[in-house]
């Protein structure tokens, strides 16, 4: 069995619990804004102050915008608040960019059977293993751990990423390419794979035309001679030398989340018998995703949430998780549930203080699906609860039906019906210190084919100027992101404003370290900092990718104005320029 973890942080982490608790910008006590001013009031007045103004509002006028750090009882509470009480769909997680929502999407949109679930031993005991698109060792350091074990016993590693990694020097073979050619790669292994593929696993695939289609008929023109590097053959020979196979898939290779990527990866995986692993996602996404689809809830992008609202067509939106002020039109109305103070909040007609994750107990759901009740580490201050009891006490107010629950337990008894796994923790033991666990119940429909499209073959790409664009995601753990501004270690860890860039490349550019660098395209620009990395290509910037949880950077509306889509499916990266700030 795979041992919990009793709410120990890492090395560092630990050292920041006084900082994650005790900040400055706590937000004290709820608060309401009337003409123009805020003025500091008790939870009843702020809870009717908020019930009264969702009640003017209509269905699809509403919406709502959870955070995935949050436990699985205020994720029930909010989503069922969203669909039950507010009547409306307008329903978003906070996180972008994770290469589970990504796999879990594709997978329920095609119906596909994909078993999330591994036990430490899958990995451990690996003979090979992929590790492409991400920073393996700092996104998900608990899984580098059982690959690095598995590597002391002798199995074979293979690298597949567009940035140098740290964990290439234990490699066997780490390939290299620019994100548009992993359709290609993946494409040649998996024609790789059908020529070798036995019998009997072949008859058993190749039960159908649709299914005979999808695997042989389609070879892309890019697999002509030549066009390939050599490594690519002899990564793919080195996977399929020994058996077991792990395929740990971060969100470099599936942020571009057409079915040119995941469908191949699907495909190589099921065929090749390989467990696929995705990381680099937030401390509860997992739980979150699958408390929505037990739900039968499906979840809009944060984008969509705001073209709504520019739109005029979102009028009220509950914010209980971090994002980013609006930049244009903003919602007529807009509360904001949060630990910390942030800018949203300077547009906010209501902000009520929330616990932290250290504050509060809950039951959160691990990459590898292991469920786990923890304890609240620290006591709450009175003014701040957690967030399902804001859900609670709203749904009261708004609807005579809702449910009443005092606490986390009444909540897991009517969860019940949903996770039938929790059972297994109810049984546990009633130690109020104690952390609890069982693994998620995987319940999948059927393996389905998918079928390739032909213009899903490849992904072409095109860069106006001479400077390339790659992204690397910036994971907001336990919503406290923000405080790499006044916390040093936290800044040293996970700052999000790094530019990083080859010194030699800077050295072009006429820039140093740590010095403050704008990156300007036709109409957008965005200030960083620069960081020197021999890691990064010349000719290259890595942006982090961030939209929420850090006062006054937000990376997201620049590069999405830095890349644009063509009617021929071509992707365009606009030429930037870079000048040194002040």
């Amino acid at each position: 069995e795979q041992s919990s973890n009793p709410f120990k942080t890492c090395v560092r982490g630990r050292f920041l619990l006084r900082e994650v608790v005790n900040e400055a910008k706590r937000l004290p006590r709820p608060f309401i804004r009337a003409d123009g001013e805020l003025r500091e009031v008790g939870w009843p007045e702020a809870l009717d102050f908020v019930a009264a103004k969702l009640s003017g509002y209509k269905g699809e006028e509403m919406g709502l915008v959870l955070s995935p750090h949050l436990p699985l009882e205020d994720i029930y509470l909010l989503s069922r608040l969203a669909n039950e009480v507010l009547a409306s769909s307008q329903l978003a997680f906070t996180s972008v960019g994770e290469s589970l929502s990504f796999l879990e999407n594709f997978a329920q949109s095609g119906d596909l059977a994909l078993n999330l679930n591994y036990r430490p031993e899958d990995i451990t005991q690996a003979k090979s293993i992929l590790v492409g698109g991400g920073d393996l060792a700092a996104l998900q350091p608990g899984l580098w751990v059982e690959v690095h074990q598995a590597l002391r016993q002798g199995a074979k590693l293979v690298t597949l990423d567009s940035l140098a990694r740290p964990s290439d020097r234990h490699a066997t073979l780490a390939l290299k390419a620019l994100p548009e050619e992993f359709p290609a790669i993946l494409e040649r292994w998996l024609s790789l794979l059908s020529e070798n593929l036995d019998e009997e696993t072949k008859a058993r695939w190749l039960a159908n035309e649709e299914r005979r289609h999808s695997l042989l008929s389609h070879q892309p023109p890019i697999q002509e001679s030549g066009h390939l590097k050599p490594e690519v053959d002899e990564a793919w020979s080195l996977l399929m030398a020994a058996k077991p196979v792990v395929f740990l898939v971060g969100p470099g290779l599936t942020m571009n989340s057409s079915p040119a990527i995941l469908s191949r990866l699907w495909h190589l995986a099921v065929l090749a018998g390989a467990k696929l692993i995705p990381f680099g996602f937030e401390s509860n996404a997992r739980g979150a995703g699958e408390m929505l689809r037990r739900l039968g809830l499906r979840t809009k992008t944060v984008e969509q949430i705001q073209e709504e609202v520019e739109k005029g067509h979102l009028k009220a939106l509950l914010c209980f998780g971090s994002l980013p002020a609006f930049s244009g039109k903003t919602p007529e109305f807009l509360v904001v549930a949060d630990p910390y103070q942030n800018e949203l909040l300077s547009q906010a007609q209501v902000g009520l203080p929330v616990a932290t994750a250290l504050e509060r107990p809950g039951i959160y759901v691990s990459n590898s699906g292991l469920m786990q009740q923890f304890p609240a580490a620290i006591a709450a201050a009175a003014e701040r609860g957690p967030d399902w009891q804001v859900a609670a006490e709203l749904g009261r107010r708004l609807s005579p039906t809702w449910p009443l629950f005092a606490n986390e337990a009444e909540i897991r008894q009517a969860m019940l019906s949903l996770f039938p796994e929790i059972k297994a923790l109810l049984v546990q033991g009633d130690s109020p210190s104690e952390v609890k666990q069982t693994y998620l119940s995987e319940l999948r429909p059927p393996a389905k084919a998918v079928v390739f499209s032909e213009k899903e073959t490849t992904i072409s790409f095109k860069r106006r100027g001479p400077l390339r664009i790659l992204i690397e995601p910036n994971l907001d753990y336990y919503r406290s992101l923000h405080l790499a501004a006044t916390s040093r270690d936290l800044r040293l860890l996970r700052h999000p404003q790094k530019v990083i860039i080859h010194p030699e490349e800077a050295a072009r550019l006429g820039l140093r370290e740590e010095e403050m660098v704008i990156l300007k395209n036709a109409g957008n620009s965005l200030t960083g900092i620069v960081k020197l990395s021999r890691q990064v290509p010349l000719g290259t910037l890595v942006i982090n990718f961030t939209f929420n949880g850090f006062p006054g950077f937000s990376s997201a509306p620049f590069l999405a104005s830095c890349f644009s889509g063509r009617a021929d499916g071509s992707v365009v990266q606009e030429a930037i320029t870079v000048e040194r700030g002040s």
